[in-house]
């Protein structure tokens, strides 16, 4: 017992302890949780001495809730007819997001893997055309924490996107599209961003940035041959739970 009291000889008190303990394995293992968790930044990580069964799960996932705005331009392409192929209209959406993160603490500390829903409230204008509509998006995509065992993180991230405009209308779009009024908006993209993670306490706050583009089929109920191209840059701020 002599040569096992040395272990703790930076600590008078923790060895009069030993003395005192019962010497079974819980006694030895808080005693010895103790001692380390008093010196043991002095040499860098400390040892985890308790079962950890969230770092040791094979996957864990988040709740993610946030809020942001999107700015950008929306651009009919014409396939065929060649009037008003520069047209574009500068758009404005405020939404709202709700997704998940997915960990992976056995494979990667680093990798995460990310779906996320958006909805929000568009409205695009040009002179006197304007089309407005609840933006539907959905992401699937994947991220890279940096540094995740430090309070603040920055991430990069991306994936594709698919999207649908609920509830389009258009003023004044007859001149543009052929049809003012029906409107099919279903489109395909991809985003690129960066964000930041500070950590606090049990929730996470996150901020980021991202760039989206996207091209839909068949705008236009009546003109198969259109599609339009969006493109924006979107900023949030949400919490992870």
């Amino acid at each position: 017992m002599n040569e096992l009291s040395q272990v703790f000889y930076k600590s008078n008190e923790t060895v009069e302890k030993f003395w005192k303990t019962n010497y079974d394995k819980n006694s030895l293992t808080r005693l010895t949780r103790q001692y380390s968790e008093q010196y043991c930044k002095e040499y860098g990580d400390c040892v985890q001495y308790m079962y950890d069964e969230k770092k040791t799960a094979c996957f864990k996932v988040r709740l993610y809730v946030g809020a942001g705005m999107k700015v950008g331009t929306i651009q009919p392409k014409y396939i065929y007819l060649p009037r008003n192929h520069d047209f574009s209209l500068s758009a404005f959406s405020p939404n709202i997001s709700v997704g998940l993160d997915i960990l992976f603490p056995r494979l990667s500390k680093h990798l995460i893997a990310q779906a996320c829903l958006d909805l929000g409230y568009m409205k695009a204008t040009k002179d006197t055309h304007q089309l407005t509509g609840c933006p539907l998006q959905t992401q699937w995509g994947l991220a890279y924490k940096f540094n995740p065992e430090r309070k603040v993180s920055p991430l990069i991230r991306g994936g594709i996107t698919f999207n649908h405009l609920i509830g389009a209308s258009g003023k004044n779009m007859e001149t543009i599209s052929g049809n003012e009024k029906k409107f099919q908006d279903i489109d395909f993209g991809f985003y690129l961003g960066v964000g930041t993670d500070i950590a606090l306490d049990k929730y996470t706050l996150r901020f980021s940035a991202n760039y989206e583009y996207s091209s839909s089929l068949g705008l236009f109920e009546d003109m198969d041959q259109e599609s339009l191209r969006t493109s924006a840059i979107a900023v949030r701020a949400g919490i992870l739970f």
